[in-house]
């Protein structure tokens, strides 16, 4: 699997010979069963292999040991790889990428439940108009037309 993203057979093998290979290998498993972009994987791989180094490094042995070395790996690659993140949102957001990937690998590994790290909008109109989110549910015809597309059709009609 690790073929369909890395052209040069030395990196295929230098990722295998890292002692977290198999744990990688299956967590792009998981990542290509949850339709997870290309995009997505190509950013995560690397960021992968080098917390496989750095774990080692650090003395762990096993995969649980890992866990408590998160936050100092990602502050570790931000300080060499965030650099080129001009605005505080951007480098946000490679935080996030950093150790999204990594905790959700963990998580596999350990056979924990992995979960997303976001969270739901609130409704846009809630403290304008209370109970207009639950009417608009309520009302909603049999085709079950998504949500969004009601929210969607009237933010539009108000933006108007």
């Amino acid at each position: 699997m690790l073929e369909d993203y890395y052209v040069k057979p030395s990196t295929v093998d230098r990722v295998r010979a890292s002692w977290l290979a198999p744990q990688i290998e299956s967590y792009l498993e998981w990542l290509e069963s949850h339709r997870y972009s290309r995009l997505v994987v190509y950013r995560r791989l690397p960021l992968l292999f080098h917390f496989a180094e750095f774990a080692q490094k650090k003395g762990c042995k096993d995969v649980a040991s890992c866990k408590p070395y998160i936050k100092e790996f990602v502050s570790q690659w931000l300080e060499q790889h965030g650099a080129k993140a001009k605005s505080v949102v951007a480098v946000r957001k490679h935080t996030i990428d950093a150790e999204c990937g990594v905790r959700q690998m963990l998580q596999l590994a350990c056979k924990e439940p992995v979960t997303r790290n976001r969270r739901r909008r609130p409704f846009p109109l809630e403290s304008e108009v209370p109970g207009f989110a639950e009417y608009l549910r309520s009302e909603r015809d049999s085709r079950k037309a998504p949500f969004a597309i009601t929210v969607g059709t009237w933010m539009s009609l108000l933006s108007t």
